[in-house]
């Protein structure tokens, strides 16, 4: 297969950071360049928006708020005041395959300009009103159908899966059960969130803080991104986190130390890591007692 000239080739040492985020409007210029900033300080690969409340976005608001490298955009605008879902993307790595516009997401198929990488994404606002996150998760399982290959879901979902995702007691656990439900039908597996609980806060003085924002994997994504991590960033302009989700092909390597028993009944082996020992850096950040047995 070629694109633009050059030959693919096979996948090696990939990584693709992904930036989702609620950013609660883009019609203020403050909050543009609050965003712009962000994203030029985390260089992700591609980057999902929720909630900017742009029916339109023409080429002077786009570059408001989204830096030179990504402007490449599929948007769904916002109905009236509320919504609005924005992904956009590095074309110089990315060519867009095809997309989908649904109600309350964007879907967009990638593949690498420099590998043959390819997998789908899909940005998700969820409804705030009751009635409608059934259809939202309706939808989320016919995208699903439609779906080969690597695919993440990112995003606001206005839903919560367990009452430890909110700091409140007020927890539906009709609604945790249908989310779940279809997380389970669509065998899909949350990437672990370790550097914090919630994602969301009210901004009370008595705060309720929710976990409203999440990222959801398919095997296929976990095969072939088997080194992915989601992280939090500073949260600054908005009642939301941004979140960095962090995929790479390669398989991480443990550092583990393994010891030879029989290096036990070696008459030297004492005075060889007395030695060796003292001769380590004791500054140097990997500067361990195993450093010392590795020189041996």
């Amino acid at each position: 297969m070629h694109i633009s000239g050059a030959l693919l080739v096979p996948i090696v040492n990939c990584s693709l950071p992904i930036l989702f985020w609620n950013v609660r409007s883009l019609g203020n210029s403050d909050k543009c360049s609050e965003v712009k900033r962000a994203l030029l300080l985390h260089k992700p690969s591609i980057v999902c928006l929720q909630e900017s409340k742009l029916v339109d976005i023409p080429p002077f608001k786009k570059l408001s708020f989204l830096p030179d490298a990504l402007q490449s955009i599929i948007f769904l605008p916002s109905a009236g005041a509320s919504g609005g879902v924005i992904t956009a993307w590095d074309q110089a790595s990315y060519e867009l395959a095809g997309h989908s516009i649904g109600t309350y997401s964007v879907t967009t198929h990638f593949r690498a300009l420099a590998s043959d990488l390819s997998f789908s994404l899909t940005n998700v606002y969820g409804p705030c009103a009751h009635d409608l996150k059934p259809d939202f998760l309706s939808e989320i399982s016919t995208i699903a159908s439609h779906i080969a290959g690597p695919w993440a879901i990112v995003g606001d979902f206005n839903l919560i899966r367990s009452p430890d995702d909110k700091s409140s007691d007020n927890f539906d656990a009709h609604e945790a059960a249908l989310f779940n439900s279809t997380i389970d039908d669509l065998c899909l597996v949350e990437t672990p969130l370790l550097d914090r609980l919630f994602t969301w806060t009210n901004n009370q003085p008595s705060p309720t803080l929710v976990r409203l924002d999440r990222s959801l994997v398919n095997t296929a994504w976990n095969t072939t991104f088997p080194d992915t991590s989601l992280k939090s960033l500073t949260r600054t302009t908005s009642d939301h986190v941004p979140l960095l989700l962090s995929a790479a092909t390669n398989v991480p390597r443990p550092a583990i130390f393994r010891l030879n028993n029989h290096w036990l009944s070696i008459p030297s082996f004492s005075s060889l890591v007395l030695s060796n020992w003292s001769s380590v850096d004791e500054s140097h950040p990997r500067a361990t007692s195993s450093s010392a047995l590795l020189c041996l």
